[in-house]
């Protein structure tokens, strides 16, 4: 069996949009997704950030730890500093990658 690490969502917690289709507001998070939930998950992530040049746009790269060979396949990120990561975010110019395992024999 396996255990689940996330806390169960807390009961009644309305959606973030009050139940009307998207989010209104673009920070919020879905239905049942508290932050005790997001620092749970987050915790059994692997992940990358910065930029593969000057020019591109801020890279995010997520997994799961049995992807960890997966990322030292890709191209190496460039840090980004506070300064670049605020700016980033701030115009929306982000770009999230999922790195997946590779297939066996692949």
């Amino acid at each position: 069996m396996h255990d689940d690490p996330l806390p169960p969502p807390e009961d009644g917690a309305p959606p973030p949009d009050g139940g009307a289709g998207g989010p209104a507001d673009p920070d919020a998070t879905p239905a049942g997704v508290t932050p005790d939930r997001l620092e749970a998950l987050a915790a059994n992530l692997v992940w990358r950030v910065g930029r593969t040049s000057d020019d591109a746009p801020l890279t995010v790269r997520v997994g799961l730890p049995s992807a960890a060979q997966a990322f030292a396949d890709l191209p190496k990120l460039r840090n980004a500093s506070d300064a670049e990561l605020a700016e980033a975010l701030e115009t929306g110019d982000v770009r999230v990658e999922w790195v997946s395992p590779k297939a066996r024999g692949a």
